[in-house]
């Protein structure tokens, strides 16, 4: 079975068994249902939501399903936003790390020239 297929499974099943967040389907259901592993299951529901599948978890943990409403749709749009949200602090954090860590410190130079013809640098700020 290609992704298409596979994608196409998923959401027959979903449309089918898990139409709203009340009829979640876990992962072990749709894994033994559709006969696909946890992973490639995760990655494909994944993928089809990046295309516009309206696939909703619940914020429990129990499942998957399809949005039988606005307040569904809504509430699976804010859970991505908050994952959003962490994930740009995680990077700014990160970014003030490696800044603090590695980053050369600035500095300023001014050039001299000596009588001989020489330059030297001052002013390390």
């Amino acid at each position: 079975m290609n992704r298409a297929d596979k994608k196409n499974c998923i959401s027959k099943y979903l449309k089918t068994h898990g139409l709203g967040q009340k009829n979640s389907c876990s992962r072990d259901e749709l894994t033994s249902a559709l006969s696909i592993d946890d992973r490639p299951l995760r990655r494909l529901i994944s993928e089809m939501r990046k295309e516009g599948y309206p696939i909703g978890s619940d914020p429990h943990g129990i499942g998957y399903f399809w949005w039988e409403s606005d307040a569904e749709a809504l509430a699976t749009i804010n859970v991505f936003k908050g994952y959003a949200r962490d994930i740009e602090e995680t990077i700014r954090v990160l970014e003030e790390s490696r800044r603090l860590m590695f980053a050369v410190p600035r500095i300023k130079r001014r050039v001299h020239r000596e009588i001989d013809g020489q330059e030297r640098l001052e002013g390390v700020a």
